[in-house]
């Protein structure tokens, strides 16, 4: 599952809007995504174990085709 939320001022190099969610858990970003601008990201591995945790950006267990 992945959460997206663009940023307010939509300046890469700011980061004093950074969403939390969870009441700790701080939103990865900002980066600039083609089409949809600058955003803030945050994923969980639900339905993979990843074995670096349920919010680490990437899973190594996990290949594109």
């Amino acid at each position: 599952m992945e959460w997206i939320v663009r940023d307010a001022d939509q300046k890469v190099e700011t980061g004093r809007d950074r969403p939390v969610m969870f009441g700790d858990r701080h939103f990865d970003g900002p980066e600039e995504i083609p089409g949809l601008g600058v955003v803030y990201t945050l994923r969980a591995w639900i339905f993979k174990d990843n074995p670096k945790g349920v919010f680490h950006p990437w899973n190594p267990r996990v290949t594109c085709p």
